[in-house]
């Protein structure tokens, strides 16, 4: 089973303060700026670039970028610089920019409904809900949860097998054990590539998930063609 690896946030990424822009101006070209974010890699002919959960593409004219160690697809936490808008050429992009630092955000797939069997082997062990949304294909997740520190945790999104919907998720958590010491925040993103969703139309993900204050269900939207 794969569980939960701790992972570092790239410097200044403070909780759910993680924000992208909603608007640029001239105010954002300056290079003692600095934007955080959580993107896709994307390869075109061999060449790879970045783009954000609303279609912003982002390509890498500067700063480290280690493309040869990051694989299509990839969720990765971004710290940039803007340089330029609007590039033009065989493949066109929206800004230009400098990497300042970059690090992979724990990603898996859906995982599989065995019925009687979740509690004991996805956990019922809450967590606080900080953020929650979908873009680039997956859904992302910010939330708070209980840490020791001795056991690594195994975290799942569940496909709830349900003919009324199908489109039912479960995130469950399980602690495997290890003691409540600290309330700590985690990203993690869930590839949603397992939904058939027919005719690649939008849908409404129903997301149930045992919190502190009880179980709780959230409705997002998800558009299968943002990816």
């Amino acid at each position: 089973m794969k569980t939960l690896k701790s992972f570092l946030l790239v410097a200044g990424l403070l909780l759910s303060s993680l924000t992208f822009y909603s608007c640029l101006d001239d105010d954002n070209f300056s290079l003692d700026k600095y934007i955080l974010d959580i993107v896709s890699v994307k390869s075109d002919g061999g060449a790879q670039y970045f783009r954000s959960d609303d279609g912003t593409t982002l390509w890498p004219a500067a700063g480290y970028f280690p493309d040869h160690l990051l694989k299509d697809g990839q969720r990765v936490f971004l710290n940039f610089t803007l340089l330029g808008d609007s590039t033009k050429g065989a493949v066109n992009f929206d800004y230009y920019i400098r990497v300042n630092d970059i690090d992979t955000v724990f990603t898996k797939p859906l995982s599989e409904d065995l019925g009687a069997k979740n509690d004991s082997v996805y956990g019922t062990d809450p967590v606080d809900v900080k953020r929650l949304y979908t873009g680039n294909g997956h859904l992302t997740l910010l939330f708070g949860a209980d840490f020791g520190g001795s056991q690594k945790h195994f975290i799942n999104l569940i496909q709830i097998k349900n003919d009324e919907n199908p489109y039912l998720l479960e995130f469950r958590h399980h602690a495997m054990g290890d003691p409540a010491i600290s309330r700590l925040d985690k990203w993690v993103c869930f590839n949603l590539d397992r939904l058939a969703i027919q005719d690649s139309t939008p849908v409404k993900l129903t997301v149930r998930v045992h919190t502190f204050n009880g179980p709780k269900e959230y409705t997002l939207d998800y558009d299968p063609k943002n990816k």
